[in-house]
């Protein structure tokens, strides 16, 4: 069984998609938007570009709420390249202590 948007199992991969295009592009809030943010921090920490979850989830806010990530998947579902390249930052060194 597979984890979903909508919980585990549920939905068609056409219903997912319209219900990520809701959050990502019509900025919807609510606990889909949540899930999104909290994937995509996790992502971003996965990848190397945050050092920990707390450093990744404003950074996942910030790129639903200025538009950037919605007009990125836009494009990418339309088959355009971005206008804009969709870039975050890298994290800072982390230092043992």
């Amino acid at each position: 069984m597979s984890s979903t948007i909508n919980g585990p199992g549920s939905g068609s991969p056409q219903h997912e998609a319209q219900l990520l295009t809701q959050v990502i592009v019509d900025r919807q809030k609510g606990d889909r938007r949540n899930w999104v943010i909290m994937n995509a921090a996790l992502l971003m920490y996965a990848a190397g570009l945050a050092s920990s979850l707390a450093q990744a989830t404003p950074l996942a806010q910030e790129a639903l709420d200025s538009g950037k990530a919605g007009a990125f998947f836009t494009a990418l579902v339309q088959g355009r390249p971005p206008q804009s390249k969709f870039v975050v930052p890298p994290a800072p060194a982390v230092v043992p202590a």
